[in-house]
């Protein structure tokens, strides 16, 4: 056995855990570390703290920011790491070298870093011009901001790169095709709706059977055809509108200080938290139907568990789970509960990726989250673009 060969063995760790439910624990992990820090500093006079009173003293309002965002990014960092790097390696999971993933942390860390620094110096100066009203006002500009250049924030905070359209990818709804070393990468719908093009992840598009791949793009087309789409973006608008209003007004965020700031930060990730638990419902809705209209053009139930099933196993997802915990915890349905939804015939209120397109858009509100779900873990390259079906 080689040097190389040795290691592996030895850091793969016998475990009855599979990986997708040991991801889930280290996301309930990272989301609750971050959620009861932000109840604590929420309750503590923060004014007076000696960190506050620390950076105010000593550094502009704008370093001490920066500073404070520098501080929660490397306290991040470990979990990154561990759901990056480790724990794939430890499931026998490609991820690389050490060296190429903390890269990619360290440099997706830091351009997400910069736009929390961006949107925070944008609210302080909205707050000390105008009050707390104009917060909002500007929030708008940074939500449409991130709506119209979701592909272009994706490329800045991850590990993607450009592929060429693949031959007779002019469809009803533009493609453009990503190329990703993170398997769960799946593309999405970007743009603002009505301007909506479809980014299919181009390992996905070159594994894929022909009648699956047609399937999987018909899918997206169908998402955009339907509504479902500009309803979740419009959700997920509004949703994180509310949190940034009340965020305002309950932080008093007036009068520009790095206290108010941080009570406002805390705020909107205890809101983003609440969506984590409300959204998932009707992104699972859309989900089912969307299925249904592929019955509707002439596919199988067949095809739809084929497809569910191969691109499941790529974003680490399980054939079966309680439905107590896919409730709470999962936006995308296992392949058992899909296959039963159709089954049902009735999928309810439908919005298509409301959730991680919540948790995406809460960079506006400098809620803390995105990166912190099972999901995108250590995982620059689906900070921006969720996995989706």
């Amino acid at each position: 056995m080689n040097t190389a060969e040795q290691t592996n063995t030895d850091f793969a760790v016998p475990s009855p855990l599979s990986y997708p439910a040991a991801r889930l624990r280290l996301g309930i992990a990272y989301v609750g570390v971050i959620v009861l820090a932000a109840i604590i500093l929420l309750m503590v006079d923060l004014p007076g703290s000696v960190l506050i009173r620390t950076l105010e003293a000593r550094f502009s309002v704008f370093a001490g920011v920066g500073l404070l965002i520098g501080l929660w990014t490397l306290l991040s960092l470990p979990f990154d790491l561990i759901g990056g790097y480790l724990m794939p390696r430890a499931f026998k999971r490609e991820v690389g070298s050490f060296s190429r993933r903390l890269a990619i942390l360290v440099r997706g860390a830091f351009c997400h870093a910069g736009f929390l620094w961006m949107v925070s110096a944008g609210y302080l100066l909205a707050a000390h011009i105008g009050g707390w009203a104009l917060v909002p006002v500007v929030a708008v500009v940074f939500l449409i901001q991130q709506i119209a250049g979701q592909k272009s924030f994706a490329r800045l905070v991850g590990d993607l790169s450009e592929s060429k359209n693949a031959p007779g990818e002019s469809r009803v709804v533009p493609i453009s095709f990503a190329s990703s070393r993170e398997a769960s990468f799946s593309g999405g719908i970007v743009g603002w709706p009505g301007n909506d093009r479809i980014v299919v992840a181009e390992e996905w598009r070159q594994k894929l059977e022909p009648r699956l791949y047609e399937l999987f793009v018909g899918r997206r087309i169908a998402a955009v055809e339907l509504g479902l789409r500009r309803r979740g973006v419009v959700i997920s608008f509004l949703w994180n509108m509310v949190g940034i209003f009340g965020a305002s007004y309950l932080s008093g965020l007036s009068g520009g200080s790095l206290a108010e700031l941080l009570d406002f930060a805390c705020i909107t990730t205890l809101w983003s938290f609440a969506g984590l638990l409300l959204l998932p419902g009707p992104t699972r809705n859309a989900v089912a139907a969307i299925d249904r209209q592929m019955l509707a053009m002439g596919y199988t139930r067949e095809d739809l568990a084929e497809l569910a099933r191969v691109t499941s196993d790529w974003q680490d997802g399980e054939k079966q789970r309680p439905q107590a915990v896919e409730a709470i915890f999962h936006p995308q349905p296992s392949l058992e509960n899909r296959m039963a939804a159709l089954e049902d015939g009735s999928s309810g209120w439908a919005a298509w990726n409301v959730a991680r397109t919540t948790l995406y858009l809460s960079w506006s509100g400098l809620g803390l989250l995105s990166r912190a779900v099972h999901s995108n873990a250590g995982r620059p390259d689906l900070w921006a673009m969720g996995a989706v079906d």
